[in-house]
């Protein structure tokens, strides 16, 4: 489905992506792991447009590394971004219908029955202002409004970033939901135990470069992986 080559990003003379090689099937979650400033989220940005790559990004088969974010989006990748990027002065509805531009708009009401169902409490507070909800709600809105243009791929940004754990995992779980309909996903996640413990296999990036790849099985028992991102001792 995706199939990512040789991806570099430079910002100046700083390379942050330095050659990078992943593959993701349809139907699978896999997981990007590393620390901060491994270029996780700058090869998600890149793989959506937003940042200048060189490389090449194949989608079902077609190069789309010359495509604009809005032609990739219509190919069916979104990004959910890191920070959430939500408008928080728009309601809840207000921000779904603004990830629906690019889908006809008989098909408005079918995605927005699809989010609500994912989401309740987004139903609930469709009419609220998006910046009085609370974290938790505002991640859930952010991947919902993602999920209005019926994407095939949907990349998430450090989903469970400030939040709550009990939060975290109900996050998690609708993220399975969501590869259950059919969605395949590509995460990075500073929660590592978590995010092996959903995806099908894993990439760990370090300093721009895949340092280690598997299925997630095999990452969680491996000794490095489990010293450096598990918090676990061997």
């Amino acid at each position: 489905m995706l199939e990512v080559k040789d991806l570099k990003v430079n910002y100046g003379p700083v390379q942050a992506v330095k050659g990078v090689n992943l593959k993701l099937e349809k139907g699978e979650i896999v997981t990007i792991l590393g620390p901060n400033g491994a270029g996780k989220s700058s090869t998600l940005k890149a793989i959506i447009g937003s940042v200048k790559s060189q490389g090449e990004i194949l989608f079902d088969g077609k190069d789309i590394s010359k495509l604009k974010v809005h032609e990739r989006v219509r190919h069916g990748i979104v990004l959910c971004p890191e920070g959430r990027g939500i408008f928080m002065s728009l309601t809840v509805y207000e921000n779904l219908i603004s990830g629906a531009y690019l889908i006809p708009k008989e098909k408005i009401k079918e995605k927005l029955d699809f989010v609500y169902n994912l989401f309740p409490i987004l139903k609930e507070r469709k009419k609220q202002i998006a910046g009085t909800l609370s974290g938790g709600e505002q991640q859930m809105l952010a991947i919902a409004r993602s999920l209005m243009s019926s994407p095939k791929l949907l990349m998430l940004d450090e989903p469970s970033l400030g939040l709550a754990p009990i939060i975290v995992e109900e996050i998690f779980e609708v993220i399975k939901n969501i590869n259950k309909n059919g969605i395949s996903i590509l995460l990075v996640e500073q929660n590592a135990s978590i995010a092996l413990k959903i995806s099908d296999r894993g990439y760990v990036m370090e300093t721009g470069k895949i340092v280690l790849k598997g299925n997630s099985k095999d990452l969680i028992a491996n000794e490095e992986v489990k010293n450096r991102y598990l918090g676990v001792k061997g």
